[in-house]
């Protein structure tokens, strides 16, 4: 903590995040957000089917946090299964499984961005012609950013995979 000229000046922490999406050989997404800070430790691992675009699995752990009382909340992630990916108010629903006050604001956020990278991940996953999947995905994505708000046309003309990495070693 420092005080100069008045002001009181609070460094709270330092924060990383992480999101990694792989598929698996039996056609599942496997997904893990996770956050570092000096405070907290946290990571959600989402399972997908990707023909059906529903978590079939979920967990949490919190490795570290401010209070012991914080790794209870870690459990309501599994209430996570059967929810589709791309169903309405999704953000609301997984407010009511992860949030709010039996739940973690930290492990909300995860789940969200994690459900974001999915519905991204999904797009490359997805077999099909690429104009198709241009399509379904510009519906799915339709307005949730600057990018997304933009013609299908522009977007197709402009595309690319630049975090994409496919592993073609096995």
């Amino acid at each position: 903590m420092k005080i100069s000229r008045g002001i009181l000046k609070l460094k709270i922490f330092t924060r990383s995040k992480h999101i990694t999406c792989d598929r698996t050989e039996d056609n599942l997404l496997e997904t893990r957000s996770g956050l570092l800070d000096t405070v907290h430790e946290i990571e959600v691992l989402i399972t997908t089917d990707i023909a059906r675009r529903e978590i079939i699995k979920a967990s949490a752990v919190i490795l570290r946090a401010p209070y012991l009382i914080c790794s209870k909340a870690a459990g309501r992630a599994e209430g996570l299964a059967g929810l589709k990916i791309d169903q309405s108010k999704i953000s609301s629903r997984i407010v009511d499984l992860v949030g709010g006050p039996e739940g973690c604001s930290h492990l909300f956020d995860l789940t969200l961005d994690a459900v974001k990278a999915i519905k991204q991940s999904l797009y490359v996953f997805t077999p099909g012609e690429y104009e198709e999947r241009m399509r379904t995905f510009d519906g799915l994505l339709r307005n949730t950013c600057y990018a997304h708000s933009q013609s299908l046309e522009e977007k197709m003309q402009s595309h690319r995979h630049p975090n994409v990495i496919i592993d073609r070693e096995k």
